[in-house]
């Protein structure tokens, strides 16, 4: 999820060490890793609302955590965590753990001109409930447009086991508008959707927006909320969270 972080940024190359750039809280993964030897940490809470058949399911997550580790100059390793959920469905109550992630993210190519910064994306979802292993992918796609604009866009494709054993493909998209307002305050507006794949079901399209808040060089608190856009996706959410970059 690209942030919008680093906004105000004129010099790329000169940042890049030093800015802050998190994958929360919209859902376009950024291009960008997380610099040799430091950590990562980027969590929140998520409450997601929708409506199938006349019955309401009303899901909190938190906290749905990732762990960011720089281990190379163009390397990261990556531990994601849905965490804690507690979920109310037409007055049936259930609860539970979240799925598990691991992954890495590899820089591939600096932005130059028209082209833009890339990254690839690996990882593997283990479902709590699942005797399951389901990978994903995704090419990250990033543009410094102006001192104030950068855009995102991903694209890939993920597989989810469901409780009765089948698996699902989907193809993943994703592009992201960030734009700086203040020193350490900007905003985001975002389109984002999952296309089944060899499936009869119904496609997930939905928009986003939000802000983030710099407050300190490692410190970052967000804002979001989403609504979907087709019968796929989800009716809404909201989330707020914070990230923590280590060491200073």
């Amino acid at each position: 999820m690209i942030s919008i972080a680093f906004a105000v940024v004129v010099n790329l190359t000169t940042v890049r060490a030093q800015e802050l750039v998190t994958d929360r809280p919209d859902q376009t993964e950024s291009s960008r890793v997380v610099p040799i030897g430091l950590i990562q940490i980027e969590s929140g809470w998520v409450l997601t609302e929708n409506e199938e058949a006349s019955i309401q399911r009303q899901t909190h997550q938190l906290p749905s955590s990732l762990l960011r580790i720089g281990i190379l100059d163009n390397v990261e390793l990556r531990l994601g965590m849905d965490g804690f959920y507690w979920e109310n469905k037409g007055g049936l109550r259930k609860r539970g753990f979240g799925n598990i992630e691991v992954g890495t993210k590899i820089l591939v190519g600096c932005e130059k001109a028209w082209q833009p910064e890339t990254a690839l994306l690996a990882s593997l979802s283990m479902p709590t409930d699942e005797k399951a292993l389901d990978p994903s992918f995704r090419a990250l796609f990033s543009h410094t447009l102006s001192d104030r604009l950068a855009s995102g866009y991903n694209i890939g494709v993920s597989w989810s086991t469901e409780g009765d054993g089948n698996t699902l493909t989907d193809f993943n998209y994703t592009a992201a508008l960030g734009i700086g307002l203040i020193s350490g305050i900007s905003m985001f507006v975002e389109f984002f959707g999952d296309i089944p794949i060899g499936s009869s079901r119904s496609a997930a399209h939905s928009f986003d927006g939000g802000f983030t808040v710099l407050i300190r060089e490692n410190i970052q608190l967000d804002l979001s909320g989403a609504i979907g856009l087709s019968e796929g996706a989800e009716d809404r959410f909201i989330g707020l969270g914070a990230s923590l970059r280590l060491p200073r």
